[in-house]
C-alpha cells in the first residue's frame, strides 16, 4: 500500500457524500475507470458503488472489481435518504400555533 507522510493511502471516488448523485451511470463508469487507470495499481482505489437499487449497486461493485479497484464502498439506504426523513419528521407531530 502506498504511503503519504507515513500514513496508508487509499483513493476513493464517487462516494455517498460527494459527486455520486450528480452523475449518470455512464459517467460513473468513466470516472471510476479513469481513476483506476491513472493510479495504475500504485494506489488502492475504492469507488463508491451505492445505489437505491440493489441490482445496480451489485453491478457497480462487479464492474469496479473487474477493472481493478481493490474494494468498493456502499452506504446504507438510510444514510442516503436520511436527510429526507429528518427534514419531514416534524410534520408527523402536532405543531403549536406560533410555529411556521
Amino acid at each position: 500500500m502506498e504511503e503519504s507522510k507515513g500514513e496508508p493511502l487509499v483513493l476513493t471516488t464517487v462516494g455517498s457524500t460527494g459527486e455520486k448523485y450528480a452523475v449518470i451511470d455512464d459517467e460513473w463508469r468513466k470516472i471510476v475507470k479513469t481513476v483506476v487507470d491513472v493510479t495504475n495499481g500504485k494506489i488502492p482505489v475504492v469507488p463508491g458503488t451505492s445505489h437505491s437499487g440493489t441490482r445496480v449497486a451489485l453491478e457497480r461493485a462487479k464492474y469496479a472489481q473487474d477493472i481493478g479497484a481493490c474494494a468498493s464502498s456502499v452506504a446504507w439506504l438510510w444514510l442516503i435518504f436520511g436527510l429526507i426523513f429528518i427534514k419531514h419528521q416534524p410534520l408527523m407531530f402536532p405543531r403549536k400555533k406560533h410555529q411556521l
